[in-house]
């Protein structure tokens, strides 16, 4: 890997995502669901008996409610309900407070996931797989749980840029010194990797942001140029049998035309992942019957040319999105079939209209994905194929 140059507390520049135990209680649908929850957890009127039977917390050998309330009172706990990246295209809340996780608690973890108001992107990916194929990649711009882009194995985050923390100065080693970035953040790239590929492009590498990849080249270049990279069906074919047993490797090129094509494609599919651009209109279904949106089962009816269906998802007995097409459908990351996954997630629940709304944006970006990973081979087989020259 590119990344686990900077001397975190665990010596590694990145780190599994946060693993609760008790998602429950540290995760929710929206901040002030979240909220409420701590709020009485962290209150002095209300009882660790009452406390136990208003939420999901209780007792046992290895947690004790009324020492994690006392743990609670001490946080700062207003100010860590954060935006979680839980699922595949599917951003949820949380309380964070690594003193009361499993996996979350101090370590690397405390450095290299971003915080509110940083601007980041965390590259997710398995150590290793147990199905049939590689396809666990994503992109993140929050923290992130343990299985946001891994059903089974469990994803790594690494993290583009790291950020100094004026409560942890032992955090960096004197050698390493933060940047002068944006918030004393530094690229989380491994001085050997950034100079071989300097080298082998040519090109003057620049600490901060993007370069004009004519010349020069950044951190975000590198980040789109591998999450291309990791996209790309003959790479996942080509190294299959060492995907499955250990991160995902880097291979650079010395073709700046290549470099820079790979840049393009991977900020695309990065900003569609993030939901921060929108996804070819022509991918976006509709949803043409009006109802009370309730989400009873997530239900696929295949198109039918013939009488002029195009493929639809049911959410009910009556209502349903139109215009999803079955590679879409069953379009998996990680193991996840993502456009059943993020609505059996929210069986029972009443979507809104920003939820139907994130879903039609989901199914468009998953529709232009597909058409992106076929690119990124096609520009590779244009340059000469595999092995990158």
């Amino acid at each position: 890997m590119a990344w686990g140059n900077a001397k975190s507390d665990g010596g590694k520049a990145y780190g599994l995502g946060i693993v609760t135990h008790n998602d429950e209680f540290f995760v929710g649908w929206s901040e002030s669901e979240v909220r409420v929850r701590v709020q009485m957890m962290a209150s002095e009127t209300i009882s660790d008996d009452e406390t136990r039977a208003s939420l999901p917390v209780e007792d046992s050998p290895y947690r004790n409610t009324a020492r994690e309330r006392g743990k609670v009172r001490k946080s700062d706990w207003a100010n860590k309900i954060w935006k979680l990246y839980y699922r595949p295209f599917d951003w949820r809340y949380i309380y964070y407070e690594p003193d009361l996780m499993e996996i979350g608690r101090g370590g690397a973890s405390r450095g290299v996931m971003p915080r509110i108001g940083q601007n980041n992107r965390v590259l997710m990916v398995s150590r290793g797989f147990e199905i049939e194929q590689f396809e666990h990649v994503l992109v993140a711009n929050t923290v992130t749980v343990h299985h946001a882009a891994t059903r089974k194995e469990g994803n790594y985050t690494f993290p583009l840029y790291l950020y100094s923390d004026p409560a942890k100065p032992g955090l960096w080693g004197a050698e390493e010194a933060p940047s002068s970035g944006p918030g004393g953040r530094r690229a989380n790239l491994a001085p050997e990797f950034v100079a071989a590929m300097a080298g082998r492009l040519g090109l003057r590498w620049v600490a901060d942001g993007r370069g004009d990849r004519v010349a020069t080249f950044g951190p975000e270049d590198v980040f789109s140029y591998i999450y291309a990279i990791f996209h790309a069906p003959g790479y996942r074919a080509r190294y299959a049998d060492f995907l499955k047993s250990d991160f995902p490797r880097v291979p650079l090129t010395s073709n700046v035309a290549l470099f820079r094509a790979l840049c393009g494609l991977g900020d695309r599919m990065v900003a569609l992942h993030l939901l921060e651009a929108e996804g070819d209109p022509a991918g976006r279904p509709s949803f043409p019957v009006p109802g009370d949106n309730r989400m009873e089962q997530a239900r696929y009816v295949e198109p039918d040319g013939e009488h002029g269906r195009r493929g639809q998802v049911y959410i009910n007995a009556t209502q349903y999105f139109e215009g999803v097409e079955p590679e879409v459908w069953e379009f998996h990351i990680g193991g996840y079939q993502v456009a059943e996954k993020w609505l059996k997630d929210r069986k029972g629940r009443t979507l809104s209209y920003d939820d139907i709304e994130h879903y039609q944006k989901t199914i468009a970006a998953l529709t232009e994905t597909a058409a992106r990973m076929e690119r990124v081979d096609e520009v590779i087989e244009e340059a000469g194929g595999w092995p990158l020259g």
